[in-house]
């Protein structure tokens, strides 16, 4: 019930202010399954890059899984993943208000 929301883009966003922002991190992390493509969406959207494929980095449902590795850098960080998450917000509450989802 929670998926399409827009609430982990909204939650990214708010946590990638903090990470340059606030903390003055200069690299942010971040790791999916290669066969989750809504986390992959989600990081693309708040301007996280690829870095490569960790092979058989997790082991899960009784077998080792693939992991998919991206990095957003201070220097290729312009606010948009902000801009991202008050969308995805701003997308989510008509959903709310429209009882749909």
């Amino acid at each position: 019930p929670w998926w399409g929301r827009g609430y982990a883009a909204e939650a990214g966003a708010l946590a990638l202010a903090v990470a340059f922002a606030d903390l003055g991190l200069n690299r942010v992390a971040a790791y999916h399954m290669v066969h989750n493509t809504a986390s992959a969406a989600v990081l693309r959207k708040l301007g996280f890059q690829p870095e490569g494929l960790l092979e058989e980095r997790v082991y899960k449902g009784g077998a080792f899984q693939d992991v998919v590795a991206y990095a957003l850098l201070r220097r290729d960080y312009d606010g948009r993943g902000a801009a991202a998450g008050a969308r995805a917000a701003e997308d989510g509450a008509r959903v709310r208000e429209d009882g749909a989802g």
